[in-house]
């Protein structure tokens, strides 16, 4: 003969004590979550773009080089650069630029390239010497 398994019953106060506590546990990883956002912010296009422009430039000017390797930027991490909501960006490049034959050449460029946010890609609009 078995003996019939003891049930085992939890007085309502003690179900009512892990309810409360399961959701202060939820709120509390949720609260937290939300705090981190908030204390952490993604940065904003503007502060992301301005130096991914800089670099931008630097890449799609050095493409239109005959002698890329004799290309020095000056100061590369200072260059003004200013942009809209559109993903238009101007940076004011400064640079100097040796050829084969040992010339070298110091000056700035005005460089206008565009942030598409759907492809994640930079398209050089244009490229003034100043």
């Amino acid at each position: 003969m078995t003996l019939p398994e003891p049930e085992h019953h939890r007085p309502a106060w003690i179900k009512a004590l892990i309810v409360v506590l399961a959701a202060a546990v939820v709120l509390s990883v949720v609260g937290s979550l939300l705090i981190a956002f908030r204390l952490f912010p993604r940065p904003s296009a503007t502060e992301v773009s301005a130096q991914d422009a800089r670099d931008a430039c630097q890449k799609a000017s050095r493409r239109l080089l005959r002698n890329p390797d004799g290309a020095q930027w000056l100061d590369a991490e200072q260059w003004r650069a200013t942009g809209d909501a559109s993903g238009k960006w101007t940076v004011v490049l400064q640079y100097r630029l040796s050829n084969k034959d040992g010339a070298s050449k110091s000056g700035t460029a005005d460089c206008t390239i565009q942030h598409e946010q759907a492809t994640n890609e930079w398209r050089l609009l244009d490229l003034v010497e100043n």
